[in-house]
Order: structure tokens, then sequence, then C-alpha cells
């Protein structure tokens, strides 16, 4: 699938962080007026990010003196060629998933389960939308500090191991 998950985010020549076709991504102190076109936004540390719209050739619209600070990202899942998860910042993860039509939306799905098993932990979802030119669908959500099982699992005793297949 054109373009791999991986390649769904990317660095633009004005630094902010390029996600999808549709929406770009630039962090500033907090401090600085919040563009008008923001789409979303969230704090990280000192810092308040916000994502912008833009189109596949043209940049997003900062304001002249909107002075940006450099937005770190990494990837830290990549499954098959459609699929991957960036952070953004410390604060926020982005899940980019292969899309069509049929397909329900994660966002969906979360708030489904946060309003039906309140109990159950979910992240928040800061954003999300489809960009349908790329055949993707994206999910910026607030990162939760936990554990993974994957680095769990070798300290789990045999027992835990078998609970947690059972669920």
């Amino acid at each position: 699938m054109d373009p791999r998950g991986v390649e769904s985010i990317s660095r633009s020549d004005s630094g902010a962080l390029n996600i999808g076709t549709s929406v770009a991504c630039a962090s500033a102190r907090a401090c600085v007026t919040r563009p008008l076109d923001s789409l979303a936004s969230w704090q990280d540390g000192d810092n308040v990010v916000y994502l912008l719209p833009k189109t596949e050739h043209t940049p997003p619209v900062l304001p002249h003196d909107f002075p940006q600070e450099k937005l770190e990202h990494r990837l830290i899942y990549e499954a098959g060629s459609a699929n991957a998860v960036w952070t953004i910042g410390n604060e926020a993860v982005c899940k980019v998933q292969a899309w069509k039509e049929s397909y329900q939306s994660e966002s969906e799905t979360i708030a489904f389960v946060r309003k039906q098993a309140p109990t159950i932990p979910v992240p928040k979802v800061i954003y999300s939308w489809i960009d349908p030119s790329i055949n993707r669908s994206f999910l910026i959500m607030r990162r939760i500090k936990a554990r993974t099982l994957e680095s769990a699992w070798l300290q789990m005793t045999h027992q835990q191991r078998l609970n947690v297949a059972r669920e």
C-alpha cells in the first residue's frame, strides 16, 4: 500500500510535521497566540502543539510571529506496510492505519468503550481524520504512561500469562 505507514509522517521545510496530505503539526511556546485555523491543540511541557490544515502542495499558514519549537517525533511501532504508531512530542501519539470506507474508526471504538465501560481506561482522543487520497486513517491521542505487555511479559509468572491469554 502506497505510501507505507512509516512514510505518513515527515518533516516539512518549515520544520512542521506533515501528517498525511491534509494536516501539519507545529509546536510553539505556550504563550504564543493560537493559530485561528487550528484543528486541535494540546500541552506538551512548556509548549503547545497545534494541528493545522494544509493541502498536499501548500504548507500550513502559520502566523507571521509564530516562533516554532522543534517537535520531536519517533516511530515506535510498525505493522505490515500500512500501519504505524509515532510519538509526537512527549504527550501524544499518532496512530496511522490502512482505511477503507467499510472500516469503523478507532476513535469511534474508543468513544463506545468509554461510554459502555467507563471503568476501562482508554486514551483521550485529541483529533482523528481520514485521508482518502492515501487510504489512511489518523488518530492523535494522549499518550498513556504505562508499561507495555511486551515489556512486562518476561517478568510475568506462568499463571499471569495464562490469565492475560484468557482475557
